[in-house]
């Protein structure tokens, strides 16, 4: 490779002279990729060459302000170790929409409770020019994200995520980086989520990974990129490129992500409804209930249950309509049993019209009686003896909920200290979520 100085009046930076051909061979298809990651800027990336393109080529590259970059201090962005996706490279279950089904990514990253911005910056600070951080075994100013995705008959082995990749001779020869596959058995037909690296796409080449496992590409999909890797930043939300993963915690209802099937998905609206005014002094705690309202009151019939439920190690629940989305997961639901008394059954998850909770004892009396068939149950979106002065309850919104809110006295302690006249309010859960404030008036 020989350099010239540059020409400022022709708004030129360099002038390179590169080998293409060797041989009578091309080198990597006569392509050259030309990219500009100066951290601050705009990233940019520009291919040049291939087919018949001949004598002089021009890499169109700009340098311009990035306004989302908005922390001076480089060192601060250096600081953000807990933006981090350890752990998670290759391929990854998310369910971002929350409709009870996954989606499949290449990555989870996790923000530390940062912004979506702050996520952007890190981001691009781990793709800067000079950078020494790692990408899936890449340093991170080589690494691009999944440049092509390569169905594979079966062969044989275990892939890797990440490991190198190699196919072909000759004008076929390529190299690449495998970023995730969907199954890591190579004797079963899979995809190949990879970065090319050099050389020209699989095309019906036998693939072999560094680690051994082989397979034949078949269809070969082309992906587009973004720069940088994580997508763009609208400074409150996040555009993920291509596969790109973050845990649903972390995502709010104006982030997008695009799932490796080229789906676009957005997380849904998750909100927070309070309950404030609560008194935990002196073991005086209050217990909070929230439930669904219906006529002014408590809704005590808000669905039935496909029964009986009974035996000793019940781990799930099935109702007779579907689990509304708004109910929060995991959390707790109130069951009545054949005794009469609306029992607290705590849930892990929920699927359809079906509740998954830790084993249950319905064998016996009290709170472990059975379940008729047909017998009610209602959601307790917060439902505890109260730990701080707020609590709180996330939920996703779907349509404004109307709600009870119920507060007693819950001191344990005889005689108990300080009762209270119950406290009840109709309040609602809507697209901001929501709040209601506890009157706490002493019962004499």
């Amino acid at each position: 490779m020989i350099a010239a100085v540059e020409d400022t009046a022709s708004s030129t930076t360099h002038r390179f002279m590169v080998l293409v051909r060797t041989g009578g061979a091309d080198i990597d298809g006569r392509k050259l990729l030309g990219t500009q990651r100066a951290y601050g800027t705009v990233y940019t990336e520009f291919f040049i060459g291939g087919g018949t393109n001949r004598g002089n080529n021009v890499l169109a590259l700009t340098a311009n302000d990035d306004l989302n970059n908005d922390v001076a201090d480089i060192a601060v962005i250096a600081g953000y170790t807990g933006i981090t996706n350890s752990g998670f490279e290759g391929y990854q279950a998310i369910d971002v929409d929350a409709n009870g089904a996954d989606e499949f990514y290449y990555s989870k990253w996790t923000l530390d409770s940062k912004t979506k911005n702050d996520f952007y910056e890190r981001g691009k600070w781990l793709q800067r020019e000079g950078t020494a951080e790692t990408l899936y075994g890449l340093n991170g100013d080589l690494f691009r994200g999944i440049t092509h995705s390569v169905v594979i008959t079966p062969g044989t082995g275990t892939w890797v995520e990440p490991e190198s990749l190699g196919w072909g001779t000759g004008p076929t020869a390529g190299t690449g980086q495998l970023l995730a596959v969907d199954d890591t058995d190579a004797t079963a037909t899979s995809i190949l989520y990879l970065q090319l690296l050099t050389g020209v796409a699989p095309n019906a080449n036998l693939i072999t990974g560094n680690g051994g496992a082989t397979g034949t590409a078949g269809t070969v999909t082309p992906q587009l990129i973004s720069l940088p890797f994580i997508g763009a930043s609208t400074g409150s939300a996040i555009i993920g490129a291509y596969g790109l993963g973050v845990i649903a915690a972390e995502l709010g209802v104006s982030d997008s992500l695009t799932s490796l099937d080229g789906t676009p998905l957005n997380p849904p609206n998750n909100v927070i409804f309070s309950v404030t005014g609560l008194d935990i002094t002196g073991g005086e705690e209050d217990y909070v209930l929230v439930g669904p309202e219906s006529g002014g009151v408590l809704d005590l019939t808000f669905d039935t249950v496909v029964g009986p439920i009974n035996g000793g190690t019940v781990t799930s629940i099935t109702t007779t309509t579907a689990i509304p989305l708004d109910t929060p997961q995991p959390g707790s639901i109130r069951l009545l049993n054949d005794e009469g008394m609306y029992v607290k059954i705590p849930y892990t998850s929920y699927t359809g019209s079906v509740f998954t909770i830790p084993s249950y004892d319905f064998s016996g009396t009290g709170d472990n009686d059975s379940v008729a068939n047909g017998n009610a149950w209602f959601p307790s979106y917060i439902d505890k003896q109260a730990a701080s002065a707020t609590e709180n309850v996330t939920v996703v919104f779907q349509s404004t909920r109307s709600v009870v809110v119920r507060v007693r006295n819950g001191n344990t302690g005889t005689p108990a200290k300080n009762p209270i006249v119950p406290f009840e309010a109709v309040s609602s859960i809507g697209s901001a979520g929501g709040s209601q404030a506890a009157s706490r008036v002493l019962d004499l």
